[in-house]
Formats: C-alpha cells, structure tokens, sequence
C-alpha cells in the first residue's frame, strides 16, 4: 500500500482484516482480488494505487451492492437483500419494498412494519413512534400507548384523550362523538354540549333532552331513567306516556297516579295541587284532607254538600240523596230530598202543577209546598197552608211510614187538638187502612152501605186510592180497578174521613186547615162577622154571573145537562178526565176516579197567594171556627160550575157540614201549619 489516503472500500476491508485472524485476512484478500480480475465488467487500471475498486462494487453492474459505496437501485442484479437499496433481492434482482412479503426491507422497522409500511403491533421494532399502531416507540420497541405518557399514541384522537383513553376536553381533536367528555364531535373536533346544538351529546339521552341538559325527553325519546323523561317513566330506554297505573308519579300528576288530568283523584294524605286533585275534593296545603261536613263541598259518601251519607248531616229538601235517610224529611224522591216524607215517592209526591206526568211542557213540582198567608194579626195573624190538595200517593205513603195503624201512631204522638173520639174513626191495621180507603165503610163512619159513600168502583163511584184486585175484593167487596196505581197516585184523595186527613195532617207536621183560613186564602179581604155576607168568596174577581162555560175554564167543575144525571151516564161530562174513564168489566157505570183532578191542574183557578184548587176539585174537610172537624162546600169536580154562582146558596161556602166520620168521592184536604 502506498501512503496516500486509502479509498473507502479499502479503508473499511483494513478494519475488518484488523479485526480478524491473519491467515484468514490473507485468504480473503487473495479471493478479493481474484474476483476483481475475473469481472466481466472491470476496467483495466481502475484499481487505485492502494489497490482497491473504484467502479462501485460487487454486487450490481454499475458497481453497488452490500461492500460497495451505494446499495443497487431496484431493477439491479444483486446476491442479497443487503446488495439492494430496498433491501429486497429476488431472484437475482433487486425489487421494490412489500409488505407483504415476509421481509424486513425498505424503510421497514421490522418486517412488513414500520418506515413507509403499515405502523408496527406491540413488541415490534420500530425508529420513532409512527412506526407503531400505538404511536409509542419505547427504546427500539413498539409499546401499549398511555394515556399519562403525554403523547397522542393507542387510540387516542388527541394526547391522552380519546378513543381507549378518557373522554377529550373540548377542543380537543375527535373522530367520535365517545371521544368526547361533551359527547359531542363537531368536524373533529370536541365541542360544548348544549340542550339547543339539534345534536345528541353531552349525558343526552336522547337529541337536546335527558342527562344532566336540564330538559327532560318527551315519550318516544330515548332514556335511561325516568328522570330523563317528561312522564317520568322510562321502559325498554324509551320515554313513555304517562299513564295513572304506572306506578310513578308524572305527567302532571300530583303524586303517583292520581291527580291533574290522570283521571284519578289522590286518596287523603297525597300531594296536590288544586282541591279536584283530591278524592275528598279538598286540597290544603298542598295536601288532600279527610272530608267532612263543615268543608263546603260534596265529598266522601255526602249526597250533596256537606249532608247525606255517612257525613252525620241530612240535607235538606232539593238536595240530591241516594236513600231516604240522607234527607231531613226522611223522602229521598228519584235522587232529590222531598219537602216532607209523604212526598218521598213520584207519583203523588212530586207531580203537582199543570201538565200531566210524562207530557211535553209539564211543569211539576213537590206536592208538599206550603204558602205563607199573611194575615194580619186582627184578622188571626199569618200561617201556613199547603198549596195542593193531599194526594193518595202522600195518603200511601203515611199508611207504609205507621205500618198502616194510624190510631196506634195517634196514640204516641197525640196532638193537643186531636179529641179521643175520632180514634175509632181512623184504621189500627192493614186491613181496616184498605177498608177505610176503599169503597167499604168503617164501622164508625155515617156510611152504612159501600155504594153510599159515592166510593164503590162497580157503581159509578170511585177511590182515587189504588187497591190490589185482591184487596179491592177482600176488604170492599169491589171490582178491580180500571186505572193502574201511579194514575191514582197523583190524584187528590176522596173517600177518607174528616178523621184521617186530620191525622194525616198531625203526622206530616201540620194540622187540618181552618174555615176561616181556607176563606182569607181565597181573598185576603174578606171579613167575617156575625151577620155580614162576604161580598165575593172567588179570587178571580168574578160575580155571580159568570156563565158556566167561563167556570170551567179555570176550576174542576164538571159539565152536565141536568142535575139528575146519573154519575157515569151518558150525559155526564166532566172538564178532566185523565186517563180516559173506563166502565169496569160486567159494570155499565164508569169508574168515576179519572175526573177527579191531580193537585195544579188548573193553574189559572190559583188563589191571591199561589194556592191550588180552593174552588173545585173536592170539598174541604177541616176545622170550624171552635175546633170541630167537618166539611165545607167549595164545590168539587161533579158540581156543575153554573150552580155555584146562580142557584145555590152562599151559606154553603159558610158552614162547616157532618162530623169527623164522613167520607164521600167529593171530599178531600189540605193541610194549614
């Protein structure tokens, strides 16, 4: 070797013959140089003066390979993988970099990983950390990333965030919205949750609503709990209507399933609102409470306000009831409180006034309705009188409240005006009540005979008091009736005695009326005085001339020929008749019970304060002026209305006629309180 500077291959084979036993450094310089000699392709006199190669090397035609100053490009003739820039010698020749081709070459770190390859797994060689899926080159070695190690490695979409690693903070880089502490990735980046973004992000359950947004999800939205949702209800992670047996209070409910529009009312204890949250339909204090009978509504079992049920109240009359005993009058009649028991039932009890029952335009109302009369003091100061007649529905049911013993009822509730001789006259058991009432006589009574009383349906009379067919036979020996039991009801009773009404009167809370008080209800002017003629008894200003057309326009008169017709003829014709007379079965006459009026059927006839039927209808059983029960003529419905003002006298309108024991077709009462 000459002393100039070695060239480089020849500098780099004196390191390695250094490096190695003598005699085999020897055997490898020889084997060099021969092989240098023996190249196709060398060129005389290129070996330098240190007796090395300048024409690139050993491996490639242009002089590059493994030993030489550059490695072969792909397309050269190479022995080795190391002869080739790319590392990858195939069949002779250098090609390009795979990964794929089980190879360590190329850029790669390691093989088919790494460099310009696909990043490397865990464990692999690698130069920086892109070369590792982890984005995490720990010394040489591709490790797990970390989400503490401060670099965007693993799944990360930014440093130590994202992906596997925690939820990123806003402004973050993001790929999905679960890379986001906000849960939401907006064009890469995280961004600020909010109940308003149109977007599902943040603890949302559901778009804009659940979590912590502070808007809660309407049914159908998604849920987690129920407290994501509107309804408060959340099943199968769907919000869903509330409903008032779901067991959870929402909606607008006021506590669970009761209250606001459930359509259930909340039992006392629960939480409301407004007093119709409350079964007892008092809310206070945000509290429904216990009904009772000072709270001012219908609650708990009342019938009506504060009364009725179990409420230790019983309401008056026109308030709604379910039985009898929620009324004070003890006569609930169809879901309304009666004036007085008697008018507990329909017919007879709240069907007087004009009309009939059941017909367009009848206007009816309680048949216990009293009037006040003011009477002046002079004259014996104001009272009471009832504005209808009795009727046989009010005369049942006084008969089923004393189990049909009025005298025994007499006798433990004896008014101070009730005289011990007209016991006998009145009934003591059921029997004697359908005899009484019927077309038989008691044995106290004037009326010797059925027929006599005008009572007896088999012989043109007739009892507005409806009796079995069985009855009818058993206790009166008379036919069936022709008119069913609520027809009757409704009727003014006939065929009692001045005795019966009077207690009729004592046990409705009353008294007969008065001859003197039934006068001063016809015209309040009227003065009575020995020896001085009242100048008119009518309250419709007529004279003693009125026709008898115009009669029986406003009064229940009846309307016949002659005064011997016969009741039930042909010629006999009365101005009511409701419903239609029927001649009983093997009978000529008619049962003469469908002329004889229901109280109010002839509104115009009233009198100066209201009162019905003080002239025609029936005759008045009542008190003289001294206390004596007996009857007076107002001229009742077989009277013809002429008669009245032209050929009968006007004593008759004066004098209290029989006794205690009568009982005729053509006698009724009122009662005076």
């Amino acid at each position: 070797m000459r002393g100039a500077a070695d060239s480089p291959i020849l500098a780099g084979m004196k390191r390695i013959f250094l490096a190695i036993p003598a005699s085999l450094a020897s055997a490898l310089l020889v084997a060099s140089l021969v092989g240098a000699c023996s190249s196709g392709t060398a060129t005389p006199g290129a070996l330098g003066e240190d007796g090395g190669r300048s024409d690139g090397g050993d491996g490639g035609a242009g002089g590059c390979g493994a030993t030489s100053e550059q490695q072969c490009p792909v397309g050269e003739t190479c022995a080795t993988d190391a002869d080739c820039a790319t590392r990858n010698c195939a069949a002779g020749v250098c090609k390009s970099t795979s990964s794929t081709n089980g190879k360590k070459d190329g850029t790669e770190t390691d093989v088919d990983c790494g460099g310009l390859a696909p990043p490397c797994g865990t464990g692999r060689s690698c130069a920086k950390d892109a070369d590792c899926k982890s984005v995490n080159c720990t010394q040489g070695l591709c490790t797990l990333g970390s989400a503490t190690n401060g670099k965007k490695d693993g799944t990360e979409t930014d440093v130590d965030c994202g992906g596997d690693a925690p939820a990123c903070t806003v402004g973050k880089s993001c790929v999905v919205a679960g890379d986001c502490a906000s849960r939401d990735c907006l064009n890469g980046m995280c961004a600020t949750a909010t109940s308003s973004d149109g977007r599902k992000n943040g603890t949302e359950t559901d778009v804009d609503c659940g979590g912590a947004s502070g808007k809660s999800c309407a049914a159908g939205k998604g849920c987690l709990v129920g407290g994501d949702c509107a309804t408060a209800s959340c099943a199968g992670g769907i919000c869903v209507s509330a409903t008032a047996n779901d067991q959870v209070k929402n909606g607008d409910e006021t506590d669970v399933d009761c209250g606001g529009t459930s359509g259930k009312t909340c039992a006392d204890g629960k939480v409301c609102i407004a007093d119709g949250d409350c079964a007892s339909i008092v809310c206070k204090a945000g509290q429904c409470a216990a009904p009772t009978a000072t709270d001012g509504k219908k609650n708990g079992t009342e019938t009506d306000i504060d009364c009725g049920g179990q409420s230790g109240k019983t309401c008056s009359s026109g308030k709604t009831c379910a039985v009898h005993g929620d009324c004070a009058s003890n006569g609930c009649r169809a879901g309304t409180c009666a004036i007085r028991e008697s008018c507990r039932q329909v017919h007879g009890g709240g069907t007087c006034g004009a009309g009939e029952f059941g017909q367009p335009g009848a206007n009816h109302e309680d048949c216990c309705v009293s009037v006040d009369i003011p009477r002046p003091a002079a004259n014996g100061g104001a009272y009471k009188l009832d504005k209808y007649l009795v009727t046989a529905g009010r005369a049942r049911a006084f008969l089923e409240a004393v189990n049909y013993d009025v005298r025994g009822y007499i006798a433990g509730h004896k008014p101070a005006w009730w005289k011990d001789t007209w016991n006998p006259s009145v009934p003591s058991n059921y029997a004697e009540a359908m005899t009484h009432l019927g077309a038989g006589s008691h044995p106290a009574t004037a009326w010797g005979n059925a027929a006599s009383a005008g009572c007896y349906a088999g012989a043109g009379g007739g009892s507005t008091f409806w009796q079995s067919p069985q009855d009818q036979a058993n206790f009166s020996g008379d036919v069936a009736r022709s008119y069913s039991q609520e027809a009757l009801d409704e009727k003014a009773l006939n065929c009692a005695t001045e005795a019966f009404f009077a207690a009729f009167c004592a046990w409705d809370g009353g008294r007969p009326m008065k001859l003197a008080e039934w006068q001063y209800a016809i015209r309040k002017d009227i003065v009575i005085a020995d020896g001085t003629k009242p100048k008119n008894y009518f309250p419709w200003n007529q004279n003693n001339a009125v026709a008898d057309a115009e009669a029986v326009k406003i009064w229940n008169f009846a309307n016949y020929p002659s005064a011997g017709t016969q009741f039930g003829a042909a010629g006999w014709i009365g101005n009511y008749e409701n419903p239609p007379a029927q001649v009983p079965p093997g009978k000529t006459l008619r049962d003469m019970a469908a002329f004889v009026g229901a109280p109010g059927r002839f509104p115009q006839g009233g009198g100066q304060f209201g009162n019905q039927d003080l002239i025609g209808v029936l005759e008045s059983a009542g008190f003289d002026n001294s206390g004596n029960l007996g009857f007076w003529f107002q001229y009742s419905w077989q009277e013809r209305g002429y008669q009245m003002f032209t050929t009968l006298t006007k004593n008759r309108l004066e004098t209290v006629y029989g006794g205690f024991n009568h009982k005729h077709i053509a006698i009724g009462a009122r009662c005076a309180r």
